[in-house]
């Protein structure tokens, strides 16, 4: 396995074995809980201020409605609107993270370059990625893999079941 391989997919030798049994080396688990810790705060955070913006409407409303004020209406409105998006994302964030399974698909691979377009703000760019096609899986590769993989050649790829996250591969 090359080098520039295994550091484009951010993998080793060591995490190799881990992943033939269908776990995730040590390293691999660090990496992975420290991103998914990193993203479960930013949803939290997210709800909360959404769920938080949401009762900032409780007081005004409660003034209304006791002077009979039928706009107690919108605020109640907009403090459910608040709610419903935000308590979900305060739920992602506290639920428990589910173990991580490798999964593996084996096989020839096709390895393409191919152009994708990014639709952002009215704006639209176009770019190419590098894909690895395998047992009937599209893998999204980086760029630098494209020239240390084999096109047609046998290849075992670990991924996250479910995901696209290669987290190592090597050739049959």
């Amino acid at each position: 396995m090359s080098t520039r391989l295994m550091q484009s997919l951010k993998f080793t030798e060591e995490d190799l074995p881990y992943n033939r049994r269908g776990v995730l080396s040590p390293q691999q688990v660090s990496r992975i809980t420290a991103q998914r810790r990193t993203i479960k705060l930013v949803l939290l955070i997210l709800g909360l201020l959404l769920t938080g913006g949401g009762l900032a409407f409780l007081p005004g409303m409660l003034d209304l409605y006791a002077q009979g004020d039928s706009n107690w209406m919108a605020n109640a409105a907009a403090l459910g609107i608040f709610a419903l998006l935000g308590l979900p994302l305060v739920y992602l964030g506290i639920r428990p993270m589910r173990p991580v399974k490798v999964a593996a698909a084996r096989g020839p691979v096709k390895v393409a370059r191919v152009q994708r377009t990014s639709r952002t703000n009215n704006a639209t760019s176009t770019y190419v990625a590098t894909e690895l096609h395998i047992a009937g899986k599209i893998f999204s590769l980086p760029d630098a893999a494209f020239s240390e993989l084999e096109d047609g050649a046998m290849y075992a790829v670990y991924h996250w079941e479910g995901l696209d996250e290669v987290f190592s591969l090597e050739k049959m």
